[in-house]
C-alpha cells in the first residue's frame, strides 16, 4: 500500500510537475509511519484540481483512499509555482 502511494507520488510528479528535484523521507516512530514526498515543481491549487472532474484526481484521490485502507492520512500541500508536499502517516 505504502509504495503504491509513493508510485502514484512519483508519476503525478513526473506527468505534471517539472521538478528538477525530488525528496522522499521515511520516519517510523513509535505509532506510525510517516512517509513524506516533495518536489520543486510547479505546483497547483489544490481548491482548482479537486473542483475538476474525476479523471484529473484520479491519482490524489487513490492515494487517500489507500491510506484510510490501512486507519491512514494523506496531508496534500501545494501552491502554484512553490512545488507539492505530501505527507501520509500510516499507524502500526
Amino acid at each position: 500500500m505504502i509504495f503504491r502511494i509513493i508510485q502514484e507520488a512519483f508519476n503525478n510528479i513526473i506527468k505534471h510537475a517539472h521538478a528538477s528535484k525530488v525528496w522522499l523521507h521515511l520516519n517510523y516512530n513509535e505509532t506510525c509511519l510517516e512517509v513524506l514526498i516533495k518536489d520543486d515543481g510547479v505546483g497547483f491549487a489544490k481548491e482548482e484540481v479537486f473542483n475538476e472532474k474525476d479523471s484529473q484526481k484520479a491519482g490524489l484521490t487513490n492515494m487517500q483512499t489507500r491510506a484510510k485502507l490501512f486507519g491512514g492520512t494523506v496531508l496534500i500541500e501545494s501552491k502554484e509555482h512553490s512545488g507539492t508536499k505530501i505527507l501520509v502517516k500510516v499507524p502500526y
